[in-house]
């Protein structure tokens, strides 16, 4: 399902792009890769660094019956197949005259979870950005691929025609990467432009409150998925754990360290009172 965002002097839509999840609601029927790299026949899909999460169209939209979006969690008829390398070269070359056609600009992005600390947010955005770098090139030394680049260097004249990806990071403990800090301030801008006359500045603190805003909401949904879980996990152990000590523990207890039964009344109380004992038998 498309969202419908209001942008600058155009629209912006934005859909599920993920080759892993079909079934997704929301996802494109054929997803769309962001380079044509290797096929990686093992796992039906691209090597790592081709296949974004993510596509998001700017200035306009994309047009559905071309590009049909899942509405069904029952997922694409399961007698087609429309996820195939000759699909994904359909739709990435349909993607790009789309593109080129109505002067639309495409970017693609990840979204990426660490349960660790939050400096492995960045180790792992590197990583990430190493990949999609790698296949690019591989992509761009392809001779076949000569008639899609001179389109893609249209619309990402500033990176020699490399589409757009956005690393969107976020740890479990509710920090986020530098990518995902750099497009929130990114989409803030958007939201509450510069003026371009002098005038109110109430722009400069709107942006922080709206970024603001949205991380709560990040934070708020990640700690709920977490949360149920991990709830989910402690209901089920505490299923299965036993709830008194087996007799075979015990017996092996006894013959490792015999029980000694210690008196819990202090030997001084008892001093006292053997003392007092005594008094009482004298004349």
């Amino acid at each position: 399902m498309f969202k419908k965002k209001q942008v600058i002097r155009g629209q912006a839509f934005t859909c599920l792009n993920e080759d892993k999840r079909p079934r997704a609601i929301g996802n494109l029927v054929t997803s769309i890769p962001r380079t044509l790299g290797q096929y990686n026949d093992e796992h039906a899909n691209f090597n790592e660094g081709n296949q974004a999460d993510g596509l998001t169209i700017y200035g306009g939209h994309l047009p559905r019956d071309t590009f049909p979006i899942n509405n069904s969690a029952q997922g694409p008829n399961v007698n087609q197949t429309p996820n195939s390398p000759e699909r994904w070269k359909e739709q990435f070359n349909a993607l790009l005259n789309i593109c080129r056609d109505r002067d639309l600009h495409a970017e693609h992005w990840d979204v990426h979870f660490c349960h660790e600390k939050h400096t492995q947010l960045q180790t792992n955005e590197r990583s990430k950005g190493l990949k999609y770098m790698q296949a690019w090139n591989d992509f761009r030394e392809n001779d076949d691929n000569a008639e899609a680049l001179d389109i893609l260097n249209y619309p990402n004249p500033a990176r020699n025609g490399a589409p757009k990806i956005v690393l969107f990071g976020m740890s479990l403990s509710g920090a986020f990467s530098k990518g995902a800090q750099a497009l929130l301030h990114r989409l803030a801008e958007i939201k509450f432009p510069t003026p371009l006359t002098g005038g109110s500045l109430s722009y400069l603190a709107a942006r922080p409150r709206w970024m603001d805003w949205q991380m709560r909401i990040f934070q708020r949904n990640i700690s709920n998925v977490v949360a149920k879980s991990i709830a989910s996990g402690l209901r089920i152990f505490r299923a299965y754990i036993p709830k008194a000590l087996p007799m075979d523990c015990a017996a092996e207890a006894v013959d490792i360290a015999p029980f000694i039964r210690h008196s819990q009344i202090p030997a001084q109380i008892l001093a006292l009172g053997s003392s007092g004992s005594d008094s009482e038998d004298e004349p």
